[in-house]
């Protein structure tokens, strides 16, 4: 028997079938679906590598300024007393913690006012705190220079005056009772 025979022959019954309406919308639309879906995980895959390769470079950016800056560049700028020696990085740390508990030791007297802390502490120490970046740039140009790293002292102690006047003003304040000026007898 052969197969081409076979196939002449009964060609009409071949023909005769055809498929089902709407078959080929339904596979158009499978195959959209199919490649419309890879193109969206191919999209997501190539942004998922930019943002990597982003993250890789701004690392690398960092680590090569952190650790590859030059000395004189960074005399230049600003200087801190614990950069110095360990003992006036000691000294540092206490007068940092010491005015950090003073000012949480304000929290209470402000709770319902907070900006009001805020713009107490910066009208007292807006012109202090200037005066002391300045005394840091100096400290990076002479670090060697006692007056300067007396006056970073200073500054540290004058700062916690403040605070602990500022307190103490405020304790009065709260502690004093209210008079009451109207005479109850009749």
């Amino acid at each position: 028997m052969n197969l081409e025979k076979i196939i002449l022959e009964n060609i009409e019954t071949f023909d005769s079938s055809e498929p089902k309406e709407g078959h080929f919308d339904r596979f158009d639309r499978k195959l959209e679906n199919k490649f419309n879906r890879k193109e969206k995980r191919a999209f997501t895959f190539y942004l998922k590598i930019a943002a990597v390769m982003a993250l890789g470079l701004m690392s690398t950016l960092w680590l090569y300024e952190k650790f590859s800056a030059d000395p004189l560049q960074q005399s230049s700028s600003s200087m801190a007393l614990s950069d110095i020696s360990p003992e006036y990085a000691e000294v540092e740390m206490y007068y940092t913690s010491t005015i950090n508990n003073s000012l949480n030791d304000l929290d209470p007297f402000f709770k319902e006012n907070e900006e009001l802390k805020d713009e107490l502490l910066t009208s007292e120490f807006g012109q202090l705190d200037s005066l002391y970046q300045d005394l840091q740039k100096e400290l990076a140009n002479d670090p060697n220079d006692e007056q300067i790293i007396d006056a970073m002292i200073l500054h540290y102690q004058t700062k916690l005056e403040i605070i602990s006047t500022i307190l103490n003003q405020l304790k009065k304040v709260k502690t004093q009772k209210p008079k009451n000026h109207e005479n109850n007898e009749i």
